[in-house]
C-alpha cells in the first residue's frame, strides 16, 4: 500500500493492488504507468490454479483483499483463487451505494472472467452478505430463464 501510495504522490498517477500484483518487478510497474490501463477491476488473483473454476473471495469490511492471504496460503486446492477488492479502494465507485449494486458490479466483472457457471464464492464479514447477495441474483437469473 505504501508503494501505491508513493506512486499516486510522486506522479500523479493510480495503481490499484491488482496492478501491483499482477506486476510485481519494477520493470512490470513502469510498464503500467507508460501504458494505458484497460477496463477497472477489482480482482486481483492470488494463486494460480488448475483449470477449475475459481474461487472467488469477496473483501471483507476493509477494502483490500490482503486479510485473506493467509488463508489462500493455507488451503490445499490447487484452485486458482481470486480476491475481489472494494470498488471504493481508490474513489473508483461512490454510486454503488446498496449492496444489491455492489454484487451486480461484481458479478458482471467476474463474468468478464468467467462467462460460464458455476461460480464458488467465499467472503468474511461484509464479504459475506455481498457473496450472498450475488448467489441469490444469480438463482434469480436463472429461474428467470426460459426452459
Amino acid at each position: 500500500m505504501q508503494i501505491i501510495a508513493q506512486i499516486e504522490q510522486k506522479t500523479g498517477l493510480s495503481l490499484g493492488l491488482n496492478q501491483l500484483l499482477q506486476a510485481p518487478t519494477i520493470s512490470a510497474i513502469a510498464q503500467l504507468l507508460v501504458q494505458p490501463t484497460g477496463p477497472t477491476t477489482n480482482i486481483v488473483r492470488m494463486r494460480s490454479g488448475d483449470d477449475r473454476q475459481p474461487l472467488f473471495l469477496i473483501h471483507a469490511g476493509g477494502p483490500s483483499v490482503l486479510f485473506y492471504q493467509p488463508l489462500v496460503q493455507q488451503l490445499q486446492s490447487n484452485r486458482t483463487i481470486y480476491g475481489i477488492e472494494s470498488a471504493f479502494l481508490h474513489g473508483q465507485r461512490p454510486d454503488l451505494n446498496t449492496i444489491e449494486l455492489v454484487a451486480q458490479e461484481y458479478l458482471q466483472q467476474i463474468r468478464a472472467l468467467q462467462p460460464q457457471g458455476p461460480y464458488h464464492f467465499a467472503g468474511s464479514s461484509f464479504g459475506g452478505i455481498v457473496a450472498y447477495e450475488m448467489a441469490q441474483q444469480l438463482q434469480k437469473q436463472a429461474i428467470a430463464l426460459p426452459p
